[in-house]
């Protein structure tokens, strides 16, 4: 029986929906949310300078039922969130994909698994792959997350992805994981306040919220943001957790994602990206490593150092224009290190605390 709290009982949870160029599906993602049973909520839509008619597309359907921010210029996934968060008001933040359609439960299960368990630094429900432009082409519920698992050799995973849905991700209400997918995970904002960290450039000064810490990490621009927060909150003794029963629907026909169980796949999804997405992923899983990996053994050591020089001989003869990252990298590298110091100095889990979430897996995955 579905039921519906009253406003007033219920705390307030603030949306942050970044556009770009999605005229198509934005209006479908907001008519969602909008269906929600937890009806206390504050939308936020930033445009990062689309070249259709998004905002404005946005402003007629929903008016003043939200409050839009138009950005001159692309600032990316992780800046623009960050200009949402900072204006937000509620007690949990949900940082909506436009491409992301909500089942109308999905905001009441898991604010009240936040309500129930403080320890709940983020929280996500169960995604499913959806081509909304030929639905007739979806023969079955596929996953697309539920959200991260890390290997021995650090290697990152979408739990489930590209797995039919036949429930067996539905044990418990309450599952932990490692950390949650960027698609649509809610967020504690004082969990989010207490992983934040000071700004390393342009004189310690966002150019994006003109605060002096950020939340997400602005050097990443857009990719990897998600597993990088997962990490920290797990730093700072947050856990993050997937409930089963908050479904969401995921277009993936743009943006490729899907099942890579061989290396044929691996190969095949490869070639199905951008140069770009394919760099900008590499140079942020390394960014990200640099600042937060720690080896709790020597056998987990010696695996990322192999699985490190498989995929850069990959690169090497299949995908040169990936190389253009090392450039980045290097140059990032001393800033890395700083925001490296001050996480690891006052994280609160040791990696012998954290060893068992690198774990071998029953998927094989590679990516």
């Amino acid at each position: 029986m579905k039921t519906r709290q009253t406003e007033k009982s219920q705390p307030l949870v603030s949306i942050t929906v970044l556009a770009y160029n999605s005229e198509k599906s934005l209006r479908d993602c907001l008519d969602a949310v909008f269906k929600q049973t937890h009806t206390h909520i504050e939308v936020l839509v930033i445009d990062n300078a689309s070249t259709d008619r998004s905002a404005d597309v946005v402003q007629h359907y929903f008016g003043t039922k939200l409050r839009i921010q138009r950005n001159p210029k692309n600032v990316g996934f992780a800046p623009g969130h960050n200009q949402g968060i900072a204006h937000a008001k509620g007690t949990y933040v949900l940082m909506l994909n436009q491409d992301l359609i909500l089942e109308p439960r999905y905001i009441e299960y898991l604010v009240g698994q936040l309500e129930a368990n403080p320890r709940i630094g983020a929280i996500m429900g169960k995604l499913i792959s959806y081509n909304f432009t030929k639905p007739e082409t979806q023969a079955a519920r596929v996953i697309d997350t539920t959200g991260f698992v890390i290997e021995p050799n650090r290697r990152i995973l979408d739990r489930g992805q590209g797995e039919i849905d036949k429930g067996q991700y539905d044990h418990r209400a309450q599952a932990e994981i490692f950390g949650v997918n960027g698609g649509a995970p809610i967020y504690r904002i004082a969990a989010l306040e207490d992983v934040k960290t000071p700004i390393f450039s342009n004189h310690g000064i966002s150019p994006y919220t003109k605060l002096t810490t950020e939340i997400l990490d602005e050097d990443f621009f857009a990719y990897v943001e998600d597993v990088d927060m997962s990490w920290r909150l797990r730093l700072r003794g947050w856990i993050c957790v997937y409930d089963y029963r908050a479904e969401g629907y995921h277009d993936r026909s743009a943006s490729g994602g899907g099942n890579r169980k061989t290396r044929h796949d691996f190969v095949r999804f490869r070639r199905s990206l951008s140069p770009w997405r394919r760099t900008i992923g590499y140079r942020n899983q390394h960014l990200m490593f640099i600042k937060l990996n720690t080896f709790h053994s020597w056998r987990d050591r010696l695996s990322f150092i192999s699985r490190e020089l498989q995929l850069f001989l990959y690169i090497l003869v299949f995908e040169q224009s990936t190389l253009r990252a090392w450039p980045a990298i290097i140059h990032l590298y001393p800033r890395m290190r700083r925001k490296r110091t001050y996480i690891m100095r006052h994280r609160k889990i040791t990696p012998t605390a954290l060893a068992p979430w690198f774990k071998k897996t029953p998927m094989q995955h590679y990516d």
